[in-house]
């Protein structure tokens, strides 16, 4: 795991946030890179975290589906 530099400014969570939700306007694809670079350029990191956004995705269709059939 590689380590972060740490912030002098103290603004360094407000600035992740902000990073964070500008990854989730743009899609999964950035959310998941920005996690993985957050947590450390890991390979294993970047697997798990497509792995749950795929099953969050199935999850979220199989709901819409069962929510347009009532």
């Amino acid at each position: 795991m590689v380590a972060q530099p740490a912030d002098a400014g103290g603004g360094t969570r407000a600035a992740l946030a902000a990073d964070a939700a500008a990854a989730y306007a743009e899609g999964p694809l950035a959310l998941i890179l920005l996690v993985t670079l957050l947590l450390g350029y890991s390979l294993p990191v970047l697997g798990a975290s497509i792995v749950l956004f795929l099953l969050a995705d199935v999850l979220r269709y199989a709901w819409l589906r069962r929510r347009q059939a009532d």
